[in-house]
């Protein structure tokens, strides 16, 4: 038995498939580019004003969440501009690395969604009561 994937004809803003992969190809290079410049930026970024006795975690959670979201642009950057190479010159290969890359991205929004409620609960909690207890 065989599986046959259903073919569409257009892209979801109406125009054809080719110049839907251009555009989606286009933005999210510039994403990427957006995501590795600020990963970079915050990965770099020295707490220079006063923060307590807490300067030195500040600086290490920076460049952890800076290296990672650099990481993460770099990755979004190249799948995007393989996207885009695929698309102007007709080549299905080139786009499954995006293709594979965005299935993965669906599923880990799909796991971090109750972790990410789960500590925005805690952190509005600490929010909230924080500025009650001084």
């Amino acid at each position: 038995m065989k599986l046959h994937c259903p073919r569409v004809q257009t892209s979801a803003c109406g125009c054809s498939l080719q110049t839907g992969s251009k555009i989606i190809g286009y933005v999210s290079t510039l994403v990427g580019i957006g995501l590795l410049v600020s990963g970079i930026s915050l990965a770099l970024d020295k707490h220079e004003q006063e923060r307590g006795t807490h300067k030195q975690e500040m600086d290490k959670l920076s460049l952890i969440i800076g290296a990672t979201s650099a990481g993460y642009g770099l990755i979004f950057f190249i799948v995007s501009f393989l996207l885009l190479c695929g698309a102007i010159q007709a080549k299905r290969r080139c786009m499954l690395p995006f293709l594979v890359f965005a299935y993965l991205n669906i599923v880990l929004i799909v796991v971090l969604i109750p972790w990410i409620i789960y500590e925005g609960f805690f952190i509005l909690t600490f929010l909230l009561i924080a500025p009650l207890c001084k």
